[in-house]
């Protein structure tokens, strides 16, 4: 118990008020702040703004 709360009784009032689960909500929001940070970021997609070089014998 935590804080006086079960585990499983915190999932299920956190899945019943935002109608998913902890890790999905974790996920939408890394998500969503990634898709923000590149609509305003001058980076590439590519390497993730790093330039990779490659020596070809």
């Amino acid at each position: 118990m935590y804080a006086g709360f079960r585990v499983s009784s915190v999932y299920h009032l956190f899945k019943v008020t935002f109608g998913k689960t902890m890790i999905q909500y974790t996920i939408e929001i890394r998500l969503n702040t990634a898709v923000e940070r590149m609509k305003y970021s001058d980076m590439t997609a590519d390497c993730g703004g790093r330039r990779k070089q490659y020596v070809f014998n």
